[in-house]
């Protein structure tokens, strides 16, 4: 903790423009009202916590208490929805930055592309979508761009009409660190980087998110570092120019939550109220349901039943994704043994973890997740290019076979669950041996590792000619015996819109990114939801003793902080991710009131239920939302090794709004 007190003559402003240079931005106020996920949804910040204790007793004299004064680095993310693995691992290695780092990094996600050019790049999303329905469109764009000299020529072309444009939408965020996790998301950028002068500053990572075979627009010799899947990727990486010293084999960054612990197939089979004894398959269908799910499931649905004996002999899950159709198709299916057919979900790794094996396309990403939770894989398909290289990874090191009979796939789920147990048994084993759970992590400690290495390269300013405030996330206790204080409002919910939103007590029932069953609509995943504003805002809002509502989401938001600041408490003194479940679990299982019921935190917050249904169904809400903040919550109190993360817990201490947590 670094104090840095002023002269007693000196101004307030004259102080923070000592410390941050332009205040400007921050004393107008202009953009307080849009809070963190405003129009610009990373913008700096800075948290000044006041309270009566804080004011000395002199006239005059002033004090900052600055607190984390290291200057946050912007990671920029780049990335495009073309195929569901770019967006996946770009969360993945943005959750890596806030475990292992908390905020040290501000990791902003973009698609600049989408965002800040013309065609055909502001369309990406739907040319690759539209080709690889027409799959050998796709075949021939993927292998005609393959030569350099197309590729470069088509790439130069773009940067004549669009270089400026991109460069706009780079400086925007004025990145430390850019880290792309897309094939044409390296050439443009580090054009922009040579003409802005910014080499030394801005380190440029490569994250390649095809297991095997991989298009060259890949590999980039400006890079800092390109971070291979597999060694077959690193042996063409260095085919195609980059040097042994930019080239890393770490894995596919997949979801931290696969390399945390979890709980036993019998735990993961009892909550997901599987059956406990029969072998289960999971069929994939991927994020829009593609590919034979139907005829497979049908086909499955037949060859695990014993005719003779008249009894199952395993189960079936079926995942659809987002094709309701599909879903509602098999769930109108009458089946002979025990299916679950399920929608869009988002804790794959505990249907994986349920499992015996898995039927999917040869996607990178739920390849790689499929082997760190060690499941035989049964390959039904491949797009052609990126993914053809999939099939033999997978069938060659002995973790999997291919087939795009949905029969013959039926056949191999039978024989593994009856007569061939000890393949099942073996290629389990092979697939664990080529899991790489810790990946991501790895990625993100080396690209830590380059950013500390530049130093003081790294501070080589932007163009001076912007006007807007450095980036910290510097916390500053305001001391002043002075009238009329500087007051800085606390950071409020971005849900003021209450268009069509249900309300119980007087607060909006919001959408949840939540697998929990309750009354909450289900918010796109994609989008920030209130728990993620609760927990990304804690920490700052947590100091305050007063609370100024905007809008009836403000009301909730303050609910979820103090409950987060219950959870916390909880939480002190349990050192190991298993007893801090433990805890929230017990706190799960605790009465939750509603208004005008004892034991509510804040009287006169929301107004009383008018009837007995209105209150169970604000105290079916709280329930679900308390229960999914929790599991939020656990995956940043603990870090990834399971140890508690002390810039979370030491908040257990504070009291929000004064409050005394129990």
């Amino acid at each position: 903790m670094t104090t840095v007190a002023s002269p007693r003559k000196s101004s307030f402003t004259e102080v923070l423009q000592r410390v941050y240079g332009n205040f400007g931005s921050l004393s107008g106020g202009s953009n307080s009202s849009n809070g963190f996920y405003g129009n610009n949804l990373q913008k700096h910040r800075c948290y000044v916590h006041e309270s009566e204790d804080d004011f000395e007793e002199e006239d005059g004299t002033m004090e900052l208490v600055q607190i984390g004064a290291t200057r946050t680095k912007n990671v920029l993310i780049l990335m495009s929805d073309t195929g569901g693995g770019h967006r996946a691992s770009a969360e993945a290695i943005r959750e890596a930055f806030k475990l292992e780092y908390g905020d040290e990094y501000n990791i902003i996600v973009k698609d600049v592309w989408k965002e800040y050019t013309g065609w055909p790049l502001n369309d990406m999303e739907g040319q690759y979508k539209f080709m690889v329905k027409h799959v050998q469109l796709w075949k021939v764009a993927f292998h005609s761009t393959s030569p350099r000299w197309i590729h470069s020529c088509y790439l130069a072309a773009i940067a004549a009409y669009y270089a400026k444009e991109v460069e706009a939408g780079l400086m925007e965020y004025r990145p430390d660190i850019i880290i792309s996790v897309h094939p044409l998301m390296q050439h443009i950028p580090l054009w922009v980087l040579k003409w802005q002068g910014l080499q030394k500053k801005v380190i440029f990572v490569t994250v390649i998110t095809d297991l095997n075979s991989c298009h060259p627009t890949w590999f980039h010799p400006g890079v800092n570092r390109c971070y291979c899947p597999s060694k077959e990727v690193a042996k063409r990486a260095a085919l195609d120019g980059l040097e042994d010293s930019q080239i890393r084999v770490f894995g596919l960054p997949i979801r931290p939550s696969f390399a945390l612990a979890v709980l036993s197939k019998d735990e993961l089979r009892e909550e997901l109220e599987l059956d406990p004894d029969l072998p289960a398959v999971l069929l994939m269908g991927g994020g829009e349901g593609m590919g034979p799910v139907k005829k497979t499931a049908l086909a499955l649905g037949e060859s695990l039943y014993d005719k003779e004996l008249g009894k199952p002999l395993g189960q079936l899950i079926i995942i659809c994704g987002r094709n309701k159709v599909l879903k509602s198709t098999l769930e109108s299916h009458e089946w002979a043994i025990p299916v679950k057919v399920r929608g869009f979900e988002t804790q794959m790794e505990k249907w994986m973890g349920a499992c015996d094996c898995i039927i999917t396309k040869a996607g990178p990403g739920t390849i790689a997740e499929a082997l760190i939770r060690g499941l035989p894989i049964i390959l039904n398909d491949y797009i052609p290019g990126q993914e053809k290289g999939n099939v033999p990874y997978v069938v060659d090191n002995g973790a999997g076979v291919f087939t795009r009979s949905p029969k013959e796939t039926a056949r191999i789920v039978k024989e593994w669950f009856s007569t061939r147990t000890d393949e099942l048994k073996r290629m389990s084993e092979n697939a664990l041996k080529l899991a790489q759970p810790e990946a991501v992590f790895d990625i993100v400690k080396d690209i830590h590792e380059l950013a500390q290495a530049r130093g003081p390269l790294a501070n080589i300013p932007y163009s001076s000619s912007s006007q807007d405030m450095p980036t910290t996330t510097t916390s500053i206790k305001l001391r002043q015996h002075t009238p009329g204080r500087l007051r800085i409002s606390v950071h409020h919910s971005s849900f003021v819109d209450e268009e069509g939103v249900r309300k119980a007590c007087g607060c909006p029932l919001l959408p949840l990114k939540s697998h929990i069953k309750g009354p909450a609509p289900v918010s796109d995943q994609d989008r920030t939801d209130i728990v993620d504003e609760a927990i990304t805002f804690f920490r700052a809002n947590v100091f305050f003793r007063n609370f100024d509502i905007q809008s009836p989401a403000d009301k909730l938001l303050i609910y979820l902080t103090f409950y987060i600041n219950v959870a916390l408490k909880r939480l002190e003194g349990c050192r190991t991710l298993a007893e801090g479940t433990k805890a929230i679990i017990n706190l799960g299982l605790e009465k939750v009131p509603v208004p005008g019921e004892s034991g509510f935190p804040f009287p006169g917050l929301f107004s009383d239920p008018q009837s007995q249904k209105e209150a169970e169904l604000f105290r079916n809400y709280l329930k679900q939302i308390r229960e999914e903040t929790s599991g939020r919550l656990l995956s940043v109190a603990y870090r990834p090794n399971g140890t508690p993360n002390k810039w979370w817990l030491a908040f257990a201490k504070r009291k929000f709004m004064n409050v005394i947590a129990l």
